[in-house]
């Protein structure tokens, strides 16, 4: 709180905390990501985390593992390790690259199936440690003999975006644009202005002026079938459980999802907002989206709630991503950071990387920038407004390919 005196503003109270300067935290904190499984058990989910750097930073990664996701992300994780179990003897010793983690008898409860995926989640978080190679669990001091047999991993998705022309999609090539056989008419029967591949590309979706349709890409000649009929719809998505995820520009839309048949992911969090955009993480637990509201563009992330067969039920609470504030375009670059595009003075764009509870940086400038995405190691491709591709080589935006409508990756 602040207060006048003399004519001068005074701090009269201040909040019991310490402050630091961004050059001296990142001296003494470093951030880490703790893991937790889907609400399917299938993919592990990142949640990042700052700790100081000390000896006992392992420790504090497994008493913070131990109590559990943050509240926005609970909805979109499954409880695997008891409540209750925490560290036997309060420290995590690492010895010729073994961290060795003593569990209290909490643990004892899970089964055998259980004990795998909690070793897995302990595994994926300790491992990021650089003296860490390894993870080996005892449970009162008694060695647990726990399979490795669950590491969680997204399947790696493709490295080269796929681009929408007038004349069907593309691959980009070694040597230039490919051709994905079979993509011309279908294009052209949709009047296609926007698409998602899955991962292997055998499922395509296609959005045009009618809506969004369906194709398989393993049987020859197939017809599209219409899973989402309302006007000005969104780019969409396909989620790794073969889910496809529709939105509309409209006030208040709602999410549909769609597989054997379509349903509404109940999303009741933003009122009469216009949505912007919208993008799922690779793992599908987290949905980063854009909402128009009060004349301000604004970047939110929020759980995906699946059951355990990894349907769709509904979203968590929205939480702001302030980082990108003004951003009309996002997807996910990384597991733990989106890639935004925020306009800038005149045709200027400033692409953002925003990690998700980290800092946020911007980089090169580009002209007219329309949408932006990334591949898994990290290169960035811009579609611009003129509808020509560029892609960030250094400092510098190169030039790729022109005549594009929309690009992607498959599977992201």
């Amino acid at each position: 709180r602040i207060k006048s005196v003399a004519g001068e503003w005074r701090i009269s109270e201040a909040p019991n905390l310490t402050v630091l300067i961004s050059p001296n935290f990142k001296v003494l904190f470093r951030a880490y990501s703790l893991y937790f499984f889907d609400n399917a058990r299938k993919y592990l989910v990142p949640e990042m985390r700052w700790f100081p750097s000390r000896v006992s930073t392992g420790t504090r990664m497994m008493n913070a593992l131990l109590k559990g996701p943050s509240d926005w992300l609970a909805p979109s994780v499954s409880a695997i390790i008891p409540a209750g179990t925490k560290l036997n003897i309060n420290s995590v010793i690492t010895t010729d690259g073994v961290a060795k983690v003593d569990l209290t008898a909490a643990a004892l409860k899970l089964s055998r199936a259980k004990r795998a995926l909690m070793k897995a989640q302990i595994s994926a978080t300790l491992v990021q440690l650089p003296d860490v190679e390894r993870v080996e669990i005892s449970i009162q001091q008694s060695p647990m003999d726990i399979a490795s047999s669950y590491n969680g991993e997204v399947e790696v998705a493709n490295t080269t975006p796929v681009a929408l022309t007038d004349s069907g999609l593309y691959h980009f090539g070694v040597s230039g644009m490919e051709l994905i056989y079979g993509t011309p008419n279908k294009v052209a029967a949709v009047g296609a202005r926007d698409f998602a591949f899955d991962t292997k590309e055998q499922t395509l979706i296609l959005t045009g002026p009618t809506g969004s349709y369906s194709y398989s890409m393993t049987a020859f000649g197939s017809r599209g079938v219409a899973i989402d009929t309302r006007e000005n719809q969104l780019s969409p998505a396909i989620d790794n459980f073969g889910w496809v995820w529709t939105l509309t520009g409209e006030a208040n839309s709602e999410f549909r999802a769609f597989k054997e048949a379509s349903r509404v992911v109940s999303n009741g969090w933003f009122g009469d907002a216009t949505p912007v955009d919208f993008s799922l993480s690779e793992e599908g637990s987290r949905l980063a989206s854009i909402y128009f509201v009060n004349d301000t563009y604004r970047t939110y992330v929020q759980a995906v709630h699946r059951d355990n067969t990894g349907r769709p039920l509904y979203l968590g609470a929205p939480r702001r991503v302030d980082s990108a504030s003004g951003a009309t375009d996002v997807s996910w670059a990384n597991s733990n950071a989106l890639l935004s595009l925020i306009p800038g003075a005149g045709e200027s764009v400033v692409p953002w990387l925003s990690e998700i509870g980290g800092q946020s940086r911007n980089l090169t400038v580009v002209s007219g920038a329309y949408a932006a995405i990334a591949n898994r190691v990290g290169q960035i491709y811009v579609l611009q407004q003129s509808r020509e591709v560029v892609t960030l080589r250094e400092v510098t935006w190169s030039f790729l390919a022109r005549n594009v409508s929309a690009i992607h990756i498959s599977g992201r």
